[in-house]
């Protein structure tokens, strides 16, 4: 069995992020309140950012397991999906160089309209998935242009 879920050191740095932003946010609101209008565009813009990347970790956060044919996705906030492998469409493997080595992303779509992303530097048990898709459905594979 597989299981891929997303790396302590990826939850640690959001996590992190998230606090400072908060923080800076709440500490500007309170250190600033009889300066002029413009001072507050800065807790103002710490809470939007702080909010929307909340709820893209709440949302994107998902645990893969694999055992045999059957894949389920456990997700934090929405509701679990499973499916089987007749069931994946197509998959793809993008690579894009960066200054700190490549980052690699698989990219699975499922009939039922679920789409899968899982990257090598921010989850788990990425070279298993990899393997297994690679020899298991080399035929689903998008080759990119």
């Amino acid at each position: 069995m597989i299981r891929s879920k997303p790396k302590k050191s990826t939850l640690f740095s959001l996590s992190l992020f998230l606090i400072l932003a908060y923080g800076v946010g709440i500490w500007t609101a309170l250190t600033v309140p009889s300066s002029p209008f413009y001072w507050y565009l800065i807790p103002i813009m710490c809470f939007i950012t702080a909010v929307i990347i909340t709820l893209k970790v709440l949302w994107g956060f998902q645990t893969i397991q694999i055992q045999g044919d059957h894949w389920k996705v456990k997700h934090l906030v929405r509701s679990d999906s499973t499916f089987t492998s007749q069931d994946i469409e197509w998959w793809k493997e993008t690579e894009i160089k960066t200054a700190g080595g490549p980052y690699r992303e698989l990219h699975i779509h499922v009939k039922s309209g679920i789409n899968l992303k899982v990257s090598l530097q921010e989850h788990t048990e990425y070279q298993k998935i990899i393997k297994r898709v690679r020899s298991k459905y080399p035929k689903k594979r998008i080759k990119e242009s």
